[in-house]
C-alpha cells in the first residue's frame, strides 16, 4: 500500500495540539507519592494544588511553555496533560489562538524525559493527543480528510455528513523492549462553541464566548498492548515514549496507513 500524497504535510503546519497526554499505569506493588512531583518536573511551584486524602488523588496544575501543564495522579493511573488554557475545565483558551502540534510535542517530551526516569515502576504506557486543523466548512473538512483516509475509505465530501472514522492499526516494536503497541486514530470534523453558564439570576443561564469554530480533528491514543506480562524496563520509558509519539506524528502527517 502505497502512502497517501498530502499537500503542506508538515504538522506543525497543519495540525494544532488541544491537548497533549502521557498516561502512565503503575506497577501494583508501586508506592509512589506524587505531591511535589509538578515542581520537581517544571522547577517552579503549580498555580494549584488540589488532594483527596481519602481517594489518594492529587492534581497539581500550572502554567507551562506557553499553555497549562496538569499532573492528575491516582492509584490506579497517573497523567500529564498539556494544551491551551481551558484544558482542566478553567478558562476557554483565548480567540484563534493556536499551539503547533510539533512546537507542544517538543516541549511535552522534556516534561516526559525528566519524568519516567524518576517515576514508579510502569505496567503500560500511552500517549495521546487531540489535533485540529481550522476549516472553513464541513465539505473543505471532508475533503481535507479525504487526503488522509483515501487509502482505506471513499469519502463524498458533498454528499455526506456526521462521518467518524476509528481504527485500530497495531505495531511490533522490534528494538527492545520488544512489546506490541497498540495505535488507535479517530477522525472527524465538528464545530466548538465556547460557553460560559451564568448562576446569577436574572442573567441568561448560557453565554456564548466568540465565534463557533469548525474544523478538521484527529484524537490518537497510541499505547502499549495490555497483554505485556510484568513491568516496563524502567531505563527504557523515555525512548519508549518518544517512540509512541513518534508512531502518532508518523498518523499525523501520513494518515491512516498499516
Amino acid at each position: 500500500m502505497t502512502n497517501p500524497t498530502l499537500p503542506n504535510t508538515s504538522p506543525e503546519r497543519l495540525w494544532h495540539a488541544d491537548n497533549l497526554r502521557l498516561t502512565a499505569f503503575p506497577s501494583p506493588a508501586t508506592q509512589f507519592n506524587a505531591t511535589g512531583q509538578w515542581a520537581q518536573i517544571v522547577g517552579q511551584a503549580p498555580d494549584s494544588q488540589t488532594i483527596q486524602t481519602s481517594k489518594s488523588i492529587i492534581e497539581e496544575i500550572g502554567k507551562f511553555a506557553n499553555g497549562r501543564l496538569q499532573l492528575l495522579a491516582q492509584p490506579v493511573r497517573i497523567d500529564w496533560n498539556y494544551g491551551l488554557g481551558g484544558l482542566m475545565d478553567q478558562d476557554p483558551p483565548p480567540t484563534n489562538s493556536e499551539l503547533p502540534f510539533t512546537v507542544a510535542l517538543r516541549s511535552f517530551l522534556q516534561v516526559a524525559e525528566r519524568w519516567l526516569p524518576v517515576g514508579p515502576s510502569l505496567r503500560r504506557l500511552a500517549f495521546g493527543a487531540i489535533l485540529t486543523r481550522p476549516v472553513q466548512s464541513r465539505i473543505e473538512g471532508y475533503r481535507e480528510m479525504a487526503h488522509y483516509l483515501e487509502n482505506v475509505v471513499r469519502l463524498d465530501p458533498e454528499g455526506s455528513s456526521d462521518f467518524l472514522y476509528q481504527i485500530n492499526r497495531p505495531r511490533q516494536l522490534t528494538d527492545e523492549p520488544r512489546i506490541k503497541i497498540n495505535r488507535l486514530s479517530k477522525w472527524s470534523v465538528g464545530q466548538v462553541q465556547f460557553t460560559q453558564v451564568a448562576v446569577n439570576p436574572g442573567i441568561r443561564p448560557y453565554i456564548t464566548l466568540g465565534d463557533p469554530i469548525l474544523s478538521m480533528r484527529l484524537e490518537l491514543d497510541i499505547n502499549t498492548d495490555a497483554d505485556y506480562h510484568g513491568d516496563l524496563p524502567q531505563m527504557h520509558l523515555a525512548d519508549l515514549f518518544r517512540r509512541l509519539t513518534n508512531e502518532g506524528m508518523e498518523i499525523a502527517e501520513q494518515g491512516d496507513v498499516p
